[in-house]
This record gives structure tokens, sequence and C-alpha cells, in this order.
């Protein structure tokens, strides 16, 4: 790319200007295809779109990338498999039945609970190996990345707090997805990742994971959207 084929003459750079709400930083939003403003800060649920989301969604990498497929396996797939997971043990298993009747919500909304379970992520430009969050030693991503989940569990019609029941199934689901892509996709032996995750279900003999193009990826994340929509 030729930058003189971007720019109509020499380039004049100044210093960016910082607003008054934030203080050292020249902006604390994001434009997103949809048009919408995302105060990463004050995240409005106004201003959440399922379209950006899943568009974001399809082109970020989990495992930072390092995955041995054609295309790297992306948080939108991730999430289809979390809520497949969900699903299938919720159907085979009556004390997670019992769960989801006690807990007030239908069956849909625990499902979109695991669908956007990493949809912050879209918003905060990646999704963040777990060994680096970890070793992070302030609360300032933490703190974005729930009152984004907040304003996205808002828009999409969910409780603004998930019900303890509810989010330890969508982690179950999440570290269920976890372990089978670590063994299939990273390279993990199961020995290796059994203790890192929880999970001492064996994989079936012949168990694989196809990855997808993020289009593919981003239609994927939709159609299941559309099929779990509550508002």
């Amino acid at each position: 790319m030729n930058p003189e084929s971007l720019f109509s003459k020499k380039l004049s750079i100044g210093k960016p200007h910082e607003t008054k709400k934030n203080q050292g930083l020249s902006r604390a939003w994001i434009r997103c295809p949809s048009g919408r403003r995302v105060d990463l800060l004050e995240p409005s649920p106004l201003d959440i779109e399922i379209s950006d989301i899943a568009l974001s969604l399809s082109r970020i990498s989990r495992w930072a990338g390092m995955t041995a497929t054609p295309y790297g396996f992306s948080v939108a797939q991730h999430c289809v498999l979390v809520v497949k997971i969900m699903e299938w043990m919720i159907d085979n298993t009556p004390s997670y039945r019992t769960m989801v009747r006690k807990s007030g919500l239908s069956k849909k909304h625990w499902l979109l609970a695991g669908l956007c379970h990493d949809a912050a992520e879209a918003y905060l430009g990646g999704d963040l190996c777990g060994p680096a969050k970890a070793a992070m030693k302030d609360n300032a991503y933490k703190n974005m990345e729930e009152a984004l989940q907040t304003a996205i569990y808002i828009r999409l019609g969910l409780p603004a707090e998930l019900p303890e029941d509810l989010r330890k199934i969508v982690k179950y689901a999440d570290r269920a997805s976890a372990y089978a892509e670590a063994v299939l996709i990273v390279g993990f032996s199961p020995e290796e990742a059994e203790p890192l995750f929880g999970i001492t279900t064996p994989l079936n003999d012949h168990a694989f994971l196809d990855t997808m193009s993020g289009e593919e990826a981003m239609r994927s994340y939709l159609s299941l959207y559309k099929r779990l929509k509550l508002v």
C-alpha cells in the first residue's frame, strides 16, 4: 500500500485534543460499523448492536491465534460451541433443568447468556489470553469488561446481574470448550489440559473441531442469536 495514495499532501501531525471528561485520554470510545459510538468507561446499552459484536468476535482469534488450523478459532465460533455444550448439559442433566426452572428465566435466557458471555471482547480489541489477564495488577481491564458486559446483558434483555447458577453453567461450558480447543487444535495433551481446566471427562476417540472463516463464524453467531433473541 502506497502512503501517497492515502493522503492528499505532505503529512502534518499535531497533538490529539483531550476531553474534559477523560483527562489524559484523547478519547475513551470506539466507532463501530453500525455507526454507534461506544464509550468504554461508561457504556450505554443503547449503543450496543449485535451486528457489531458478531463481526468483531468473528475476527478475533482465541489462543492468541496460536492454533494449528487453516483459520484461527474465533471467539464467535467459541461462543456458539459454548451454547451447544450448555444446551447438551441442560437437556441431559435433571439438576441443571431444575436450576433453569427455579431461576425464573427461560432456557433461552440461559443460552443467550452463553452466546454473549465474551461479547465485551468485541469492544476491547481482542481476546486477552488467560495468562496475560491473570498477570494484570490492577482492575482497569476487568472494570471495563464488566461494565461492557452489563450494558450488553441489558441491551439483549438479560438481567444486568446474572443469577449465580447461570454464571456457573456458563463457566462450566466455557471451560469444557476451552479444554476441547486446547487438546484438539492448540496442542495440549489431555494430561496437561485436565488440571488447567478441571475437565476429567475424556474426549471421544474421534473428536475434532473444524475452524471457520470469519464470515462463516459471523453467520453462525448471528443465526444462533436469531433463534435465542429475546427483545
